[in-house]
């Protein structure tokens, strides 16, 4: 047995033959599948289509967050580098209030200074005197940075401050950080107080303030020049095509300018401009946490949609088996409808043809027994014919065949007439017996055993007693007639409550009727007894009396094993049939 057919899939098997295609095809299969299709499309589409737009949703949403953190971690990070510069902007101010400008004119003051600064955090390369068009008057330290002039102008410094902080390129093409203090105010000759920030120190400041995801951190002027040495662009004094923003601090997705050794695909760069400066600070944020969260948002999502997928699809499979199912049981149900209503209709018009032949058949009937008994009559008179055997046999031949005529005649007008019903209430149990008592001589011919099983109590039916017993004498004759000697006869009743009814089973061990048989067994002359005389009116009688008196009458048989009758009767014929 098929998998189909254990879980009770019946119409997985069942075919049909359909109207201008070749052999029998899967009907109900295929609905079963394209009701499946369509399910599956008009909920997993939807469910696609959401989980992407929500998946998209979150992504924008995250990377706005993630823009939004990188500006405030920028800002942070470029107040940190003010202090910075603070601290040696602080340092300036101590030597400028501790030193007259005379001294500072002193190469070896500024010599001592610069040594003793070095001792601090505070870390100068170079010291200078210059003047405001960048002259220098005296200097020390690293003379690769200076030799007789710095190569920035200070002459338009604005007036509401005293300090400044630029940079410049050396003589070797290098960046240089300085800040300069304002000592003197004259008008034709300010002095200014410039101290060389250490390349090291700066870059060692840079790498402090680098946090979780941050991977490179860097200062460039407002041209997009490098000023401190980072990962992605190079060595300071390289120019870099970061944008160009008005407003700061801000922050934005850029595309990846170089592979580092976790080879993200784009950056977060936070952008902030350091007061009182034209250089600004940026901050290139990694993905990382960006994909940390989009790999978890993936997974959630691929589970809850695994799981929907599963579920929807399992409510699909249950839901559309079990309509499939219920139309092939309807289905099913209305062939069985269609083939009784086609056999009452059939049925019926045998009927009428029927009546048609015996009236039409009758009156020869009568004409040629009138004409054979008046043979017998007149020869029996004449004394050459009165001893001739041959001749009185032929007659009564003739007359025996009229009588059996007569009889089929009369059978064939009962099936075509519509009786009366004569409603009274019925024993069941008593009306069974009654006609067992027709049939007992023959069955005790036959040595049949006949069981007779009626729970008690048994409710009383209210139907016509005649029509009930002519039905069981056709139905117990033919069980007599397909039983072997010693053979069983049951006669089984049950009270269908639910559906107001009873039931007659006439169950017999015989010889049974071949499938091919069943389809015509209710059919007119159809008869399997031709050589016992049978006419092939009984079951058809039997039909047409049950279905007057509204039951029904359901046929089981297996060749070799036995045939059951099953006959469901009404508690009462209720009035809307008009009786």
């Amino acid at each position: 047995m098929s998998f189909s057919k254990k879980i009770g899939l019946e119409f997985w098997h069942h075919k049909e033959r359909v109207a201008g295609k070749k052999g029998q095809q899967y009907i109900f299969r295929s609905k079963w599948f394209l009701l499946m299709l369509a399910i599956c499309a008009l909920t997993l589409i939807p469910l696609v289509l959401s989980t992407f737009v929500f998946y998209k949703t979150n992504k924008n949403e995250t990377i706005m967050d993630m823009i939004s953190e990188t500006t405030v971690l920028a800002k942070g990070a470029a107040v940190d580098i003010e202090i910075f510069f603070d601290q040696y902007l602080s340092t300036l101010r101590v030597i400028s209030s501790q030193y007259k400008i005379e001294n500072l004119k002193n190469q070896n003051v500024l010599k001592l200074i610069l040594n003793s600064i070095d001792k601090t955090n505070v870390r100068f390369s170079s010291l200078a005197l210059v003047n405001n068009t960048g002259h220098i008057i005296s200097c020390c330290g690293d003379i690769r940075d200076l030799s007789t002039q710095v190569p920035v102008e200070f002459k338009d410094f604005s007036n509401n401050k005293d300090y400044f902080i630029g940079h410049f390129l050396n003589k070797k093409n290098q960046t240089r950080l300085f800040i300069s203090l304002k000592l003197s105010m004259t008008d034709k000759n300010e002095i200014f107080l410039t101290g060389i920030i250490n390349n090291a120190t700066i870059a060692k400041f840079l790498e402090r303030l680098k946090v979780r995801d941050v991977n490179d951190i860097f200062i460039l002027d407002n041209k997009g020049t490098l000023i401190t040495r980072s990962e992605y662009f190079g060595k300071p004094g390289a120019m870099t095509d970061l944008p160009e923003l008005s407003d700061l601090p801000s922050s934005e997705v850029i595309d990846a300018p170089g592979e580092d050794k976790n080879k993200h695909n784009f950056l977060f760069a936070g952008f902030s401009k350091i007061d009182n400066t034209d250089i600004r600070l940026i901050i290139l944020m990694s993905n990382n946490s960006f994909n940390k969260f989009m790999g978890r948002l993936r997974f959630h999502i691929a589970v809850m949609v695994f799981l929907s997928i599963l579920f929807i699809s399992a409510a699909a499979l249950l839901l559309v088996t079990y309509v499939v199912q219920v139309l092939y049981r309807a289905d099913k149900v209305r062939q069985v409808y269609l083939t009784k209503a086609a056999r009452n209709s059939k049925m019926a018009s045998i009927g009428q043809l029927a009546a048609g032949v015996a009236h039409e058949i009758n009156n020869p009937l009568a004409i040629i027994n009138e004409k054979a008994g008046l043979l017998m009559d007149l020869f029996s008179f004449l004394e050459e014919f009165k001893d001739d055997t041959r001749f009185s046999s032929a007659v009564q031949s003739i007359i025996r065949a009229v009588e059996r005529a007569g009889t089929i005649t009369h059978r064939l007008l009962g099936f075509a007439r519509e009786t009366d019903i004569s409603i009274q209430t019925l024993n069941i149990k008593d009306t069974i017996h009654e006609v067992l008592g027709f049939v007992k001589k023959e069955a005790e011919y036959k040595s049949i055993n006949i069981k007779v099983e009626i729970p008690d109590p048994f409710p009383d039916i209210i139907s016509d007693r005649g029509k009930l017993q002519q039905i069981l004498i056709n139905l117990i004759n033919n069980a007599i007639a397909a039983l072997d000697e010693k053979g069983t006869l049951a006669i089984i009743a049950k009270n269908n409550i639910k559906n107001e009814s009873i039931e007659l089973y006439v169950k017999d061990n015989g010889c049974g009727i071949s499938k091919d048989h069943q389809k015509k067994i209710f059919e007119p002359f159809f008869t399997t007894k031709a050589e016992i005389g049978g006419t092939g009116l009984g079951l058809a009688l039997t039909y047409g009396l049950i279905r007057d008196m509204h039951g029904t009458l359901e046929l089981e048989s297996s060749p070799g094993i036995g045939t059951t009758f099953t006959i469901t009767l009404p508690y009462k014929i209720k009035e809307i049939y008009g009786y």
